[in-house]
């Protein structure tokens, strides 16, 4: 968390400003590497979806 809030702070600088900076310079994205790696790396640990849901048989979903 301190390696990500230092390149945070590199990049960004105040916080209360970041919004308005990305707005303008959203290249600024690309300056931020090992967030990207870690967002990356716990997309792949923890799936948003990670299992597929069977229905029961016989159960049948309708739509008007």
């Amino acid at each position: 968390m301190d390696k990500i809030r230092a390149e945070h702070d590199v990049v960004f600088g105040d916080v209360v400003e970041t919004a308005k900076k990305l707005r303008g310079q959203p290249h600024l994205l690309n300056q931020i590497p090992y967030t990207t790696a870690v967002t990356k790396k716990v997309l792949r640990s923890f799936p948003p979806a990670s299992a597929m849901r069977g229905g029961d048989h016989g159960v049948y979903l309708r739509d008007d």
